[in-house]
This record gives structure tokens, sequence and C-alpha cells, in this order.
């Protein structure tokens, strides 16, 4: 089984990764219940403590996270029982983690008129902080892709067109006002060279997605805390630069073959009903691109080079969108929310997400 083990502390910085350990038990449980990760580090292993977390991977996705709360050292030249198993070892760490019980179980509230339970179950999910998500029905690329390109087609016109000179009304631009010829992947998740309507537009940052960078800097750093003491040449030649490159090409090739038909810079407004979040702290615009009926933020999750990345736990995110679709585009999946032809005439909620799941159930 391909694995891996990561250990982060309470900076959230990852200070172990390991993808061969003497002993490791993962129970993964129901939502209502705790998850336990136990298991035997090497004795080379110093750096834990109470409060870290734990990652366990499985064949690449996330499959178990958990909180650490024991750590004890064990030394022995004999078999020792761990874990209800004989284990040969001569300096180990033993540790329990647990997930408590409703870990992301974050507040929904909604009103709902005239809507399936389905629509409503999925609407509570894409309204929810954090990366609690569903599954869609989905195989391999470009199924997402084209996915995202339909649900674009659907809230598309001429009401929501992008106004000319600004980015504070409207969402959508067409190629017929872009001049792209300039336009590439400055990185794996950023194009430049954009124009739009004569002027020169700042980078745009594909939202929703991450992937390593090509050089290294404050983002990798906070992604990868190991590479801080790093020199120039350690990075360019590690994988994450490897990976950087790898999605940058993905990018550059989707922009040379496809093109690029649309630009959808993000809808989310606040409570005043102005767009909050089109303009990062580096003053690139963010949004969604398509072209050649693909949506290239999609087709990167889906062929791998990025991952899905969630600014603020979604709380910039329009639930309408259903952009947690976008977590089923890692890998094959079926539709794990069952469509539903009963209708709500009315109906709010206030309450955990899982709450509202049971209720909805």
């Amino acid at each position: 089984m391909d694995y891996r083990v990561e250990v982060y502390d309470t900076w959230g910085r990852r200070i172990l990764s390991l993808d061969e350990v003497p002993l490791l038990k993962v129970t993964r449980r129901a939502a209502d219940q705790r998850d336990v990760i136990e298991g035997v580090l090497p004795g080379r292993v110093t750096d834990l403590g109470h409060g870290y977390r734990v990652r366990v991977l499985v064949e690449g996705p996330l499959f178990c996270e958990a909180q650490i709360t024991r750590v004890r050292p064990v030394w022995s030249d004999t078999r020792k029982l761990i874990l209800d198993r004989f284990v040969h070892f001569h300096e180990v760490v033993k540790f329990e983690a647990e997930r408590e019980a409703r870990e992301g179980n974050t507040q929904v509230s909604r009103a709902y008129m005239n809507r399936t339970v389905s629509q409503i179950a999925r609407d509570a999910v894409n309204s929810a902080l954090g990366e609690v998500h569903y599954w869609v029905d989905h195989s391999a690329y470009p199924d997402g892709a084209v996915r995202e390109y339909g649900k674009l087609s659907a809230r598309m016109n001429a009401g929501n067109e992008l106004e000319v000179g600004g980015i504070a009304v409207g969402q959508w631009v067409g190629s017929a006002r872009m001049d792209l010829t300039g336009a590439c992947a400055k990185e794996g998740d950023t194009i430049a060279g954009l124009k739009v309507d004569g002027a020169d537009w700042p980078d745009l940052r594909l939202m929703l997605v991450d992937s390593e960078e090509t050089s290294k800097n404050s983002h990798g750093i906070s992604m990868h805390p190991e590479i801080a003491g790093w020199t120039t040449d350690e990075y360019d030649a590690s994988g994450y630069k490897l990976a950087g490159d790898r999605a940058k090409v993905f990018l550059q090739d989707l922009i040379d073959l496809k093109g690029i038909d649309f630009i959808e810079l993000n809808p989310h407004r606040d409570s005043t009903g102005a767009f909050d979040d089109r303009v990062d702290a580096y003053g690139r615009y963010l949004g969604l691109v398509y072209g050649g009926g693909e949506c290239f933020n999609a087709a990167l999750v889906e062929e791998g080079p990025a991952s899905v990345f969630l600014y603020g736990g979604g709380k910039f995110l329009d639930p309408d969108l259903e952009l947690k679709d976008f977590f089923s585009y890692a890998g094959a999946h079926s539709d794990s929310i069952e469509d539903s032809a009963q209708t709500f005439e009315a109906y709010d909620v206030t309450n955990g997400v899982y709450e509202v799941l049971t209720a909805l159930a």
C-alpha cells in the first residue's frame, strides 16, 4: 500500500513526512464518532508534542487527520507488544492521535423556497466553511472541466457581463473583448499578460486551486516550512520545483491548445452587495478561466498539477456555484447525494451542517 504520514506543529507547519513507519493503525469512523490514529515512529523523530496534527494519506488523497493526545518514547532490543502486535525495534516513539467527533460541523444559516431535498443538501454543504464536501459522478479528465464549463454556460447572460473599464459590475468577459497575444502561464495557477478592452490586466490567479511554486518564495515556505533553510539551488533540484514546473507547463498547454473563451471573476458578494474577493493581497485578480469547452481550474485538479484550495475555509465562495464539486475531480467517484423529487415550499435552517444533513435525510 502506498501511504504517507505527515506531522504538523501547532503553527500548522509540516515538520515530518514519512512514507514508511514501523507500525500504524488508523480507525476512521462516522462524522459523529472519533477517528483514531495510533502508531510507532522511528526513534530519530524528536519534535513531537501534544496538539500537533497527524495526517495519513493513502494512495495520494488524505484518508484521516487527527490531533496528537499522547507521546511515549520506547527503548528495547527485543520484541514488544504494541497495538496488539509484536514488533521488533530498538528505539521508537509511540503516539496516539484523535479527531473529535463532529469536527468540521460548521454553522449553516440558509433559507430555501421551492427547492428539492438534494438541492438543499448540496447548498448546505457549499455554505459550510471548511473542507466538508460531497462526491459527484466523475471518472477522469475532462469530466470535471466540462462540467464546470456547462455550469458557466447556464449562469451567463447579458445582464451579468463584466462592465467595460472596471470590475465592480458584472462577472464574466468573453474572448471578443480580450487580447491574448501576451497571455502566458506565470505559475501553475497564475496567468499573466492579459488585456481586456485594450487595457492591461493584473495577473490572474486561478481561484480554488493551488500548485507548487516554480521558485523558492514565501508561499512555498508556508506550504513546506522545511525549505526555509534551503538554498535556491537546493529548491531548484527538489520535487517541489519539478511539480511547480509541471503545473506551469500544463496551464500553458491549456492556453495554447484551448485558447481562453471566458474569464469569470469571483462573484461572491458581501452583506452590502459588493464583490468582496476579486483582488488578492498581491493585486492579482481572482477568477475561473474557460476555453475549448473546459474550465482550466477544474482541469488542473483533475490531471493532478494542482490541489483544491479553500481560502479562508471557503468563506468567499458563492454557494450557488457549487464549487465544492471540485473535491470530486481529484479521483473517480459516484454521487454521494441521491437525487430527490421531494420539494420544500419553505425551509429555513440555522444549525451545524451535520444536523442539517441529518434532518434532510
